[in-house]
């Protein structure tokens, strides 16, 4: 084990980069999200502020897309002044910009990715027989 530096508050969480990279992600001391991307699963960049100026009181929530509309990583937080949670994706553009999802929660949050799948609907008409 070996430090990727920085000064963390709360628990760190990960997502897999689509190139093979790693991307932590926390919340730093001035309460700001933060990044770090650990290239080749050994070598940290260091970490760096999340644009948006998004203040956070809680720790950091991250899925995985399937990478649909060019989407990498998805970002979660709950934020310092209103308490409401916060999104804001990475594409392969880079972040889009935190976006107030509404509410108000005093607990952590968390995230998880569903699948969702449409079930075929079969529909045969019953034709009466006689006999």
């Amino acid at each position: 084990m070996s430090s990727i530096g920085g000064s963390l508050q709360g628990d760190p969480q990960a997502a897999n980069a689509p190139d093979g990279d790693v991307l932590v992600f926390g919340r730093d001391t001035s309460n700001q999200v933060v990044t770090n991307r650990i290239v080749g699963g050994a070598t940290p960049t260091g970490f760096t502020v999340v644009p948006g100026g998004l203040l956070v009181s809680s720790e950091i929530e991250v899925v995985e897309p399937s990478g649909a509309a060019g989407e990498l990583v998805r970002i979660f937080a709950r934020g310092l002044d209103d308490g409401a949670v916060y999104t804001n994706p990475m594409t392969t553009g880079g972040w889009t910009g935190w976006r107030n999802l509404g509410g108000f929660t005093t607990s952590e949050i968390s995230a998880a990715l569903t699948a969702v799948t449409k079930m075929p609907t079969v529909w045969s008409p019953v034709v009466p027989t006689t006999v």
